[in-house]
């Protein structure tokens, strides 16, 4: 879908019930289960966005 749309893939989240349960009660999986491979997932997402994000705002810095 990334490709589709001409964007950076930043990760993937496996569809696990701790997941959605998490979710559901206000606990998210990287709280509950910080050592879960869901939790990890979520971690490097969270890294890949922020090295985008830190790449394009240099990008969009003046040249002095």
């Amino acid at each position: 879908m990334a490709e589709q749309y001409k964007t950076a893939f930043l990760g993937e989240i496996p569809l696990a019930l701790s997941v959605r349960e998490g979710g559901d009660s206000g606990v998210p999986v990287v709280v509950g289960y910080p050592h879960s491979p869901e939790a990890e997932a979520f971690r490097q997402a969270a890294r890949n966005l922020a090295g985008q994000l830190s790449v394009q705002s240099y990008l969009l810095l003046p040249m002095v």
